[in-house]
């Protein structure tokens, strides 16, 4: 198993628009077969881009 840092780009639309996010999160990867997945820690890194980006459309 690899762990290698990636870059994600994605949208939400959310009650206040749509949020536009971008954040770097470790990636694991299989060297054998090349399955890739995320962890609980790259999953909480996601959620708390968009909740950011989400509070940021609150405050405009």
């Amino acid at each position: 198993m690899v762990i290698q840092q990636t870059e994600l780009r994605f949208r939400r639309v959310t009650d206040r628009g749509v949020i536009q996010c971008q954040v770097s999160v470790p990636v694991g990867y299989c060297d054998q077969c090349g399955f890739r997945h995320v962890d609980a820690a790259a999953d909480a890194a996601i959620e708390a881009a968009a909740r950011r980006a989400y509070e940021e459309l609150g405050a405009k």
